[in-house]
């Protein structure tokens, strides 16, 4: 079996969030918290990153608004890549445009795709410039690093957040 990652999720005007809906209960005490999960264009982040109030961004500000954790994503491949000056400041201005609907909720990046890109492969410059932008705009949040080749490694991160959520 091969795995690969997802197909890019498609912008339309008419695109509403996917959502994915569990419940999960505390072994503990028998509590439990409902879990969405949202999937949405990139490039309604793009918008949002950029101008706050464009039209084009209401998505992106729907799901910052009522997000109790925030996973960011960092596309390695991106990074590394021909564009990876404008991967850097379009990951920049989504951190710095996410910062003041943060308050005390958990935050998480995740550097994603490091089998194709060693997260130590980035230019030094690209990799302090991210983080310098998270530690300044969002001090406290955390990094964990993923990979399609080692599935377990999302996993994990998905107990990292979740756990950072529930409690």
């Amino acid at each position: 079996m091969q795995l690969s990652f997802p197909l890019h999720t498609p912008r339309s005007a008419a695109r509403t969030p996917v959502l994915l809906h569990f419940a999960l209960r505390s072994k503990d005490d028998g509590s439990f918290r409902d879990v969405l999960l949202t999937d949405a264009p990139g490039e309604w982040f793009s918008h949002w990153a950029i101008r706050k109030d464009s039209p084009e961004s209401s998505g992106a500000r729907w799901i910052a608004e009522r997000s109790d954790i925030y996973l960011i994503f960092a596309d390695c491949e991106k990074l590394s890549g021909q564009s990876r000056g404008k991967a850097r400041n379009e990951l920049r201005q989504l951190i710095e445009r996410l910062s003041p609907y943060v308050n005390n909720r958990p935050v998480l990046l995740i550097w994603s795709k490091i089998d194709v890109c060693k997260v130590e492969n980035l230019s030094p410059g690209i990799r302090d410039a991210i983080r310098r932008t998270l530690t300044t705009c969002i001090p406290g949040a955390a990094e964990v690093q993923v990979t399609v080749s080692e599935p377990e490694s999302f996993a994990e991160a998905m107990d990292l957040a979740l756990n950072s959520a529930w409690n």
